[in-house]
């Protein structure tokens, strides 16, 4: 079974995360902005991820699974983002919004994992609004590797 990887990544926590997962699967990992559109056919598993800024996903990746949701529902999909909530209840707002709801009720599974801060990476915008919205000045890393885990089981069975 062909799988792929797509993400989308700004200061790298996403993309160390599909590489993980695509490691796991045996599966190759795209950026987005990499990713050769006329290969979508081949693949039959496709797992995405996104970060979540703001309680947002990447205008990139909702650009993409809007142009070509046709495509994305005749695969195995599943679906990740990464962010730095710790109510169960915002993980689950910040899924759900990340994704088209006929991507969600299609996929195998969708997980919220965790995600990470660090500070050097950051803008001057970036360090005042992480500092006033999330009261963080140094970096933070909350990784959920039981998510990450069973989306791996679940994109492999």
């Amino acid at each position: 079974m062909k799988t792929a990887v797509l993400y989308t990544s700004k200061h790298g926590t996403t993309y160390s995360i599909a590489k993980h997962i695509a490691m796991a699967l045996n599966a190759d990992v795209y950026s987005l902005k990499e990713f050769d559109l006329s290969s979508l056919p081949s693949y039959e598993t496709i797992v995405l991820g996104s970060p979540i800024y703001a309680g947002k996903s990447f205008g990139d990746m909702e650009l993409f699974c809007r142009d070509n949701l046709q495509s994305l529902l005749g695969k195995r999909l599943a679906l990740f983002v990464c962010g730095l909530t710790s109510s169960h209840h915002a993980q689950q707002r910040q899924l759900e919004s990340a994704y088209l709801k006929p991507l969600h009720k299609h996929a195998v599974i969708g997980v919220f994992v965790g995600g990470a801060i660090n500070v050097s990476k950051l803008s001057t915008l970036e360090k005042l609004i992480t500092r006033t919205q999330l009261r963080v000045s140094a970096d933070v890393t909350d990784i959920n590797q039981t998510s990450i885990e069973q989306l791996i089981a679940a994109a492999s069975s």
